[in-house]
């Protein structure tokens, strides 16, 4: 018998001002172990499609159809016109699976990708095997994101911290953390690259207004906007997980800390 614990970690942003909701929630239950190399994951966004079109899933893994929007994978309707798909992906604990949602013609052709950033899934979990299942709801403005997360923890095993008496949820809820410390260092990578380009651009460019230079300030404020939302997730989860801020500083976290951050996001193809 193996002890699964779900966390739900859920945020919200709406523009102009950056707001933030995080909420928690413990479930635990007992459920027969199951394989360690896949893990259950389901999909849900609302959005409206023209006649003809439905909306995929495409990602950087095959059974996502490796980036290949022929390949990608269907999702269905449902009332509400909210699109969902189940999956069980077979990939290894830790993997960068990143993903987008595109709507796609009958044909199979891509009509439009979905703006921002590509999304990932957080695939750690306790004793580094991959978690149970994954439940991801996406807004397509990215102004809603949830991810509820149900990992295995043996019974049997008791805490690794000598002297720490601390339980499954816990744990659990520190493996869930960790995943989304590990995203958010991500996005202040993808931050600092979209800076280095925009400067770069700027000292080459003959018009500061260029559109080209326009567009760079925009996917720095989409980067942006995706990197504080992981961190005002953290500060705001509990005052204990500091410690999951404690990631070397950079000039990226500096600015946002400073507040100079923008909200429009532009389209951006894989």
């Amino acid at each position: 018998m193996r002890e699964h614990t779900l966390h739900m970690l859920s945020w919200r942003v709406s523009s102009p001002c950056l707001r933030l909701r995080c909420r928690r929630r413990v479930m635990c239950f007992s459920q027969e172990g199951s394989g360690s190399d896949s893990v259950r994951v389901s999909f849900a966004l609302p959005y409206r499609c023209t006649f003809g079109q439905h909306l995929c899933l495409v990602g950087s893994i095959s059974p996502l159809g490796a980036w290949d929007v022929r390949q990608g994978v269907a999702m269905s309707w449902s009332e509400g016109d909210v699109w969902t798909v189940d999956l069980e992906l077979h990939t290894r604990a830790g993997s960068h699976v990143e993903y987008k949602y595109v709507v796609r013609n009958e044909d199979g052709t891509p009509t439009v990708w979905k703006p921002g950033s590509n999304l990932q899934l957080p695939l750690q979990s306790g004793g580094g095997g991959l978690p149970e299942a994954l439940r991801v709801s996406d807004a397509w403005d990215e102004s809603w994101r949830s991810i509820e997360v149900e990992t295995r923890v043996p019974v049997s095993v008791p805490s690794q911290r000598e002297g720490s008496d601390a339980g499954p949820a816990e744990r659990a809820e520190d493996v869930e953390l960790a995943a989304v410390a590990a995203a958010r260092t991500r996005a202040l990578a993808d931050l600092d690259q979209a800076i280095t380009q925009s400067l770069d651009l700027l000292s080459s460019a003959a018009d500061p207004a260029a559109p080209e230079v326009l567009a760079a300030d925009r996917v720095i404020a989409a980067n942006a906007r995706r990197a504080l939302t992981f961190m005002k997730a953290l500060q705001a989860s509990d005052p204990k997980q500091n410690r999951w801020l404690a990631a070397p500083a950079s000039s990226s976290e500096g600015a946002l800390e400073d507040g100079a951050i923008g909200t429009t996001e532009p389209p951006q193809l894989s």
